[in-house]
């Protein structure tokens, strides 16, 4: 009996040993617990940092830019020199944006090549890594057209670089406007209009469609940019992109002394020289057309700019094209 009341006794004590155990683990878990969600947890450690890109920044803008392009358009054997001379002067500017040469589909069917006109397609190929693309309707329409790049400047080929535009290209800025990103120029020879001689734009086959739907309706090419997008695309002044006299007078003063031009500085102020200037008269005839008439503009103000514009011009197209104003 006695052995069994110390059985009995040791079973209780033991009973409630476990439960006092029991009980003190679920308070403790429990206080823990309420711990846990008082104290906050520590951060995440920060991912580990991306590996650095073995492709230097140089290769890369160049990539890039390939996805780019300057493109003009001709539609008269005429005018070939003057596009020749337009990618001579951007190649010294070592960009390396792609360079589009647009022209009529039919010459490549008509025999009327000429011997220079030849040797002026392969001048463009080698020398100046220009594609020239036979296209039904070369200018603004088709420049709209070239959808392979990312982004196209469009240009008037009667000009001459001083400094290249891949900034421009690069930058994804300009208002969408079916489907194309414009930034445009105004034109400051008619107020409230844009000049179709600088587009900076975004391919689309929808507003390549549109823009040729009015070139086909014989509006001029201004004016269907203004028509279409004076109210959506980027618009920058004329100045500094292209020379014009009256823009040059009114913002670089040190330019212009009142009396007369300091070459130097106009060509230092200006990114892309056209000659479309209502200012320095009759500059056409020298650049196409009788190439070896010289006619100067009435007035001493304009003259000396004038003169130095078509030494250069002429000295460009007897490099450049084998043909001499000079002589």
């Amino acid at each position: 009996m006695a052995r069994l009341g110390l059985r009995i006794i040791f079973l209780v004590v033991f009973s409630f040993t476990v439960i006092l155990f029991y009980t003190g683990y679920h308070v403790q878990q429990q206080s823990l617990s309420a711990i846990r969600d008082v104290i906050p947890s520590p951060p995440e450690p920060p991912p580990p940092p991306a590996p650095p890109s073995t492709i230097p920044p140089e290769l890369h803008r160049s990539s890039l830019l390939r996805r780019t392009a300057y493109i003009t358009a001709i539609t008269n054997p005429v005018d070939f020199c003057n596009a020749v001379i337009l990618f001579a002067t951007l190649h010294r500017t070592r960009s390396d944006a792609s360079r589009i040469l647009h022209y009529p589909l039919s010459w490549d069917t008509e025999r009327s090549h000429s011997r220079t006109t030849k040797r002026l397609f392969e001048v463009l190929s080698i020398r100046y890594h220009v594609e020239s693309r036979g296209v039904e309707k070369p200018g603004l329409g088709s420049a709209f057209s070239e959808t392979e790049f990312s982004r196209v400047l469009f240009l008037d080929s009667l000009g001459i670089f001083q400094k290249h535009f891949d900034e421009d290209l690069l930058a994804d800025n300009g208002a969408t406007s079916g489907g194309a990103s414009l930034t445009l120029v105004r034109d400051p020879t008619e107020p409230g209009k844009l000049w179709d001689g600088w587009v900076l734009l975004r391919p689309s086959l929808d507003a390549a469609a549109t823009v040729q739907g009015h070139l086909d309706d014989g509006v001029n090419a201004g004016e269907v940019l203004t028509k279409l997008y004076s109210q959506k695309a980027e618009i920058r002044n004329w100045y500094p992109v292209v020379l014009h006299l009256r823009q040059i007078r009114k913002r670089c003063r040190e330019c212009w002394d009142g009396s007369g031009w300091d070459v130097e500085k106009v060509l230092k102020e200006t990114r892309f020289l056209n000659f479309r200037d209502a200012e320095v008269r009759d500059v056409n005839n020298v650049l196409v057309g009788d190439a070896r008439r010289k006619p100067g503009p009435e007035g001493v103000k304009e003259r000396e700019v004038w003169e130095m514009l078509r030494r250069r011009w002429a000295k460009e197209r007897a490099e450049v094209c084998g043909l001499d104003l000079l002589a």
